[in-house]
């Protein structure tokens, strides 16, 4: 479990309700619980969930939660609040005396929510990782697709189990290592696809890039041994195409290119 340290600052609630919302599935969450979780923040009146045990009670009855999230039948909204309890994210909260508060409208449960501010600091490591991840997941998935297309003009068969792989991939959630072990495949496939002789200077150029590109070419090494000169951007930029999504802008510059470069590298296993 997350061990929350002494002294923590205020958190935003809405800021904890995104990170966790990135990183949902680490917690073991789905978007019915969150929806949940919203709706107690929602009874909090500020902005700022503070840190301090005790500090973050809500008193919502589970009807007047449950009007709140559109009519969610009672027993849907229990399962939910006591997944948010075993996550730690949420405390049950009892009154001093132990008894709950009868209030209009049936017996309301506390709900502490000073936890996920708390908690904020790995909430928020935990929601960049996740994205990181879905960031690397889409750089595979390009690299299959461009590789798959690459596969079926040079006369690769459509039913192929690699290829149909690669197709169902696009919209299937696989986790980060099938889908590099997919990509490898396929770069395996089309180095041993490649017919020997026979191809244009331009073909043998291009077939040359798809094979280097996972393993030594990259957008800050384009080969300039023939002059001092720095190559023009627009011949990177035409060379290297298979980078364009990843680019901001329509027409980058040097520095984009560049980081764009460092970002890549490493999913692509440069």
């Amino acid at each position: 479990g997350m061990c929350p340290e002494a002294g923590h600052a205020p958190a935003d609630k809405w800021a904890i309700l995104d990170a966790l919302t990135h990183a949902a599935e680490d917690f073991g969450l789905n978007h019915r619980t969150l929806g949940v979780l919203r709706a107690l923040l929602t009874f909090f009146p500020d902005r700022a969930l503070p840190a301090d045990r005790g500090a973050g009670v809500v008193y919502p009855s589970n009807r007047v939660l449950a009007e709140r999230l559109n009519g969610m039948p009672e027993s849907t909204l229990r399962r939910h609040l006591a997944t948010l309890v075993r996550s730690g994210l949420v405390d049950r909260h009892d009154s001093a005396n132990r008894k709950r508060f009868a209030r209009f409208g049936g017996v309301a449960f506390g709900f502490d929510l000073s936890p996920l501010a708390r908690y904020a600091e790995a909430l928020q490591a935990a929601a960049d990782r996740a994205l990181a991840r879905r960031a690397q997941a889409d750089a595979l998935r390009a690299r299959i697709a461009a590789v798959r297309q690459r596969l079926l003009e040079d006369g690769c068969d459509a039913a192929d189990p690699l290829i149909e792989d690669a197709r169902l991939c696009q919209r299937r959630k696989l986790p980060l290592e099938e889908l590099e072990a997919l990509a490898q495949a396929l770069d395996n496939r089309l180095t041993t696809a490649l017919p020997a002789a026979g191809m244009s200077a331009s073909d043998s150029r291009n077939e040359r890039h798809i094979q280097t590109t996972d393993q030594s070419e990259s957008v800050s090494s384009v080969d300039i041994r023939d002059s001092d000169e720095t190559p023009a951007l627009s011949e990177v930029l035409d060379s290297c195409h298979e980078y364009q999504s990843f680019f901001p802008t329509r027409n980058p510059d040097w520095p984009t290119l560049v980081s764009v470069a460092e970002r890549l590298h490493p999913m692509m296993g440069i």
